[in-house]
């Protein structure tokens, strides 16, 4: 037997307040005389005997009330032999991403979790949930009922480690039985646990039905006129249907309506729209999941981006790429610079100078601190090494050794954001570029292509960039190779990053804002349901707005300078969890793989305590009476 509260045992010495009341007569007698005492002589032995009989019942009477009350108040409980010294602590993670809103045998998958919570974890046990946005440390199912039933979709998911790390951080105590109950439907992007980690885990797996669930993955212009703009929008469907209507509206009102005819689980279908339809959404109707029935967007003017390109070589090859309808391309030589023309510029290019004067690097360092990105393709001469200029702008770079020896270009880094969606998987085998001479180089950055040796060939540092050979034809095929194009294009695109069609909500994005703020004025995002202040930099000729971790819910915002609306911006959730992979029973350890009914009952098998304090009162209880009738009825 156990106590909740052993301390309260102290008070078993009351039991020696009637034993000193019993034990020593406190009751006074007065003497009375009589003639004749021989009858009251037989009285007396006979009373005598008598009274202490009921002296030491009544004793003992009082003293089990007492020691019954106090092992009552202590609440005495058994339990099994091995939890008698171990306190066990529970965990409980209820997966709430976007794909528990399948339906289930009773409800969505979400619902279904919650309520097995609800009814089948002990009212008053202590616990802590964890969900994908919140976290309660030492509640009661009482305590936090109304926030479970309230509990919201969220497009995040934590991991398998994840989910044991933040458990982890919850349980209080070393010596304790840790158990961690897991309910989710675990996507395949839940990487197995590949660790072993001193918690007991229970997964419960939450199966829905194999509802038809089609996904509005993507959107973007394919065509576009001065009266018109075609929108392309690329559908899945995880069932084999044949098609399924698919709506556009402007704003909230329907605008135009067709059928995405599926073929191999995969459609497109196209909207065109005229030149003054600016905010819209396209959606789709179904059974599965509604999160991805949505996506919203927004047709913003055009900015065209300034590129200057100072030369020292010949810049056809720019010419080509930055052509007049995207870009503003103008070009200069070297020795006529126009150095007030650096800061309208968002794109700076010097193009194989033989010389770079200290006072053209102090102008580029002012520019760049006002938004302006330079790249820096050196010349085939040794002067950029015998003059040592360094470029504050790249971290103090510097181009030391030179090496005449031929090299090929054959490490991409394909996580770099300027190869961001120009590949769509990463290439093993292909005619790698060369260059007959090539620089080395020192400074803090970051690699993005480079030679087969290990060194670098294309560096950047907070969106400035170095080549380290000579681009020029006499130097190597780089111009002519596939590669030039995306590395220029999106470097361009990166000095000025104009708004989209839509963005993905929880990643980072910078946004450049084509107004202009006072001292005192700041630019805000708003919506119906949401309105923040983004993190901005006022540059020489934009504004650059970076979102993250807000907004949060889907749909179009205004840019807003305090009440005048500048442009609209729209963002949607990830398309992750439309998923219907999920993991297997191989990945997950095969003994902790429960039904939600069958793990409540055997937890509570486990780990069920029997109280002992409701006895203890009846027997004090029982004793009392006892002492009652004894008073009343023992002659």
């Amino acid at each position: 037997m156990q106590f909740k509260h052993p301390e309260i045992l102290w008070a078993l010495f009351l039991v020696l307040i009637p034993i000193v009341i019993h034990l020593f007569k406190l009751r006074k007698y007065s003497k009375q005389t009589f003639t004749n005492v021989r009858v009251l002589r037989e009285v007396r032995k006979q009373t005598n005997k008598q009274s202490q009989i009921k002296k030491w019942l009544i004793l003992i009477m009082r003293v089990f009330s007492i020691v019954c009350l106090v092992i009552a108040f202590a609440q005495p409980y058994l339990s099994p032999q091995n939890l008698q010294n171990i306190k066990v602590e529970t965990v409980i993670y209820i997966d709430n991403s976007f794909s528990m809103q399948l339906q289930g045998a009773k409800g969505t998958l979400l619902q279904e979790a919650i309520n097995d919570v609800l009814e089948q974890f002990p009212k008053t046990q202590s616990f802590s949930l964890i969900t994908n946005t919140h976290t309660f440390k030492n509640t009661t199912i009482e305590a936090i009922k109304n926030d479970l039933i309230r509990t919201h979709y969220s497009p995040e998911q934590l991991s398998l480690e994840a989910i044991f790390r933040s458990a982890n951080r919850l349980y209080t105590q070393e010596a304790t039985s840790k158990n961690l109950l897991v309910f989710s439907d675990f996507q395949q992007r839940q990487l197995p646990l590949n660790r072993t980690l001193n918690v007991n885990p229970y997964f419960i797996p939450m199966q829905g039905f194999s509802s038809a669930n089609t996904v509005i993955d993507s959107a973007y212009i394919s065509l576009k006129t001065p009266e018109q703009t075609q929108i392309s929008v690329v559908l899945s469907n995880t069932d084999t249907i044949a098609s399924t209507p698919v709506s556009l509206y402007q704003n909230d009102e329907l605008y135009a309506k067709t059928s995405a005819e599926f073929k191999n689980n995969k459609a497109q279908v196209d909207f065109r729209v005229d030149k003054e339809f600016k905010n819209g959404h396209i959606s789709v109707n179904d059974k599965g999941m509604s999160y991805d029935n949505n996506l919203y967007f927004s047709i913003n003017r055009s900015v065209k981006i300034n590129i200057l390109s100072i030369n020292g070589s010949d810049d056809q090859f720019l010419k080509r790429i930055y052509t007049p309808d995207a870009f503003n391309y103008s070009s200069m030589a070297y020795d006529e610079i126009n150095y007030n023309s650096l800061l309208q510029q968002n794109l700076v290019i010097l193009n194989q100078l033989p010389s770079i004067a200290s006072s053209l690097i102090s102008a580029l360092e002012q520019a760049s601190r006002r938004g302006v990105k330079i790249c820096v393709i050196p010349d085939k001469n040794n002067q950029i090494i015998s003059s040592q200029p360094k470029f504050p702008f790249l971290a103090d770079l510097k181009f030391t050794n030179s090496n005449t020896s031929e090299k090929h270009i054959t490490t991409i880094e394909y996580q770099h954001p300027l190869f961001e969606h120009v590949f769509e998987s990463q290439v093993a085998n292909f005619e790698y570029p060369k260059v007959l001479s090539s620089f080395e180089i020192q400074g803090s950055y970051q690699s993005v292509l480079s030679y087969q040796d290990g060194n670098d060939f294309l560096v950047e540092f907070n969106g400035h960039y170095a080549f380290t050979a000579p681009l020029s034809t006499l130097n190597g095929n780089f111009q002519n190779t596939p590669l030039i194009v995306p590395v220029f294009y999106n470097m361009a695109q990166q000095s000025l990053p104009t708004p989209t069609l839509y963005y993905q909500l929880g990643q980072h994005h910078t946004i450049a804002i084509n107004t202009q703020l006072n001292q005192d004025q700041v630019l805000s995002l708003e919506n119906n349901h949401e309105s923040f202040i983004p993190l901005q930099v006022n540059n020489q000729n934009y504004i650059s707005i970076t979102t993250g971790e807000y907004p949060t819910t889907e749909g179009t915002y205004q840019v807003k300078n305090q009440n005048e609306n500048v442009l609209a911006l729209s963002f949607n959730y990830q398309r992750d969890e439309s998923s219907r992979e999920y993991l297997s029973t191989d990945d997950l350890p095969p003994d902790s793989i429960k039904n939600a009914s069958q793990l409540f009952k055997q937890l509570k098998s486990e780990n069920n305590i029997h109280e002992l304090w409701k006895w203890f009162v009846i027997f004090a209880l029982v004793f009392l009476c006892l002492e009652l009738l004894i008073q009343k009825y023992f002659k």
